[in-house]
Formats: structure tokens, sequence, C-alpha cells
């Protein structure tokens, strides 16, 4: 599979895997090749429904909301910047709406997000570039390193299930 491909070439010292659906098989078969390849390497498991009892911050809803509002900080804040064009993760990153529950921030429901008066569709490029930059905090310094990836040419979506 692609993820295993990628793991194998690019030897990251910090995966994040999406586990809600079918990423938990995924983050397992990674944890798997990463022994067999005796290769030391995080395998993070991102729940984006989380709660406080895993962790999250108080005032945060649940783990989406606290990784959604740190890229929004590390954009706002000048540390990182899109190097590259992906209009359509440009247009999903940007459509991201919160509102406050009392003290606890909450990020727009993905099911709000999918409406045709909002995006319209699922922010698939969105959240894999916002726990990627979530997961960072877990990456040892010598190895973060920039990979300069090739987009397909192909019409759709690059994310897969």
């Amino acid at each position: 599979n692609e993820a295993e491909l990628m793991a194998q070439s690019f030897k990251p010292s910090v995966i994040v895997v999406d586990v809600i659906g079918c990423g938990a098989g995924v983050a397992s078969i990674l944890r798997k090749k990463a022994r067999m390849w005796n290769w030391k390497c995080l395998i993070i498991e991102f729940n984006g429904a989380e709660r406080q009892k895993s962790g999250v911050p108080e005032y945060f809803y649940n783990r989406r909301a606290e990784a959604t509002w740190l890229a929004g900080e590390m954009f706002g804040d000048s540390k990182i910047e899109l190097t590259f064009k992906d209009e359509d993760l440009e247009r999903e990153l940007n459509a991201y709406k919160y509102k406050f529950n009392g003290d606890q921030l909450i990020i727009q429901p993905k099911a709000e997000m999918k409406l045709p008066k909002n995006l319209g569709k699922s922010p698939d490029h969105a959240d894999a570039y916002i726990m990627g930059l979530w997961a960072l905090s877990y990456a040892t310094p010598e190895t973060v390193t920039i990979h300069r990836f090739r987009r397909k040419k192909k019409k759709g979506s690059y994310m897969t299930a």
C-alpha cells in the first residue's frame, strides 16, 4: 500500500494515522512493518473525537479542535506556510469554522462542512495536513526533513481509504 511504501522509503521518526474508520488497521500494519524493518518509528493513532480523558486540554472540545487550532496558530505566527500550490488544500483550510461552548473551542462538525452552503465535501486534504502538523511535536528535530512530493495528475482526491 502507498503508506507502507512511503514509510519504507522516507523512514520518518513519526507517522500519524487517523484511526476513525479503517485507519486503526493501517496503524497496526505500519507498527508491525516498522518492527520487521528494525526501524524506530512512533506510530500515532489520531482520534479527532478524543476528549480530556485522553489528554486534550480542557479548553478544546476534542482532539480535532486542538489540532486545528494549533495549525491556525502556526499559520498566524508565520511558523509555517504553504510552499506549493494546492487549491483543494487552501480551500479546505480556509473552510474551517469554530465557535465556543462556554470555555471550550468547537470546530464545525464535518457533517456541516459537507453541506453545499459550506465546503460541500469532507476536508480530507486539510485533515491530513493538520494531523501532520499536530504530530510534528512528537518528531525528533534531527529527523525533521523536507520531502517534496509530486502530486499525481488525476482528477479526484488523492486521499484513499
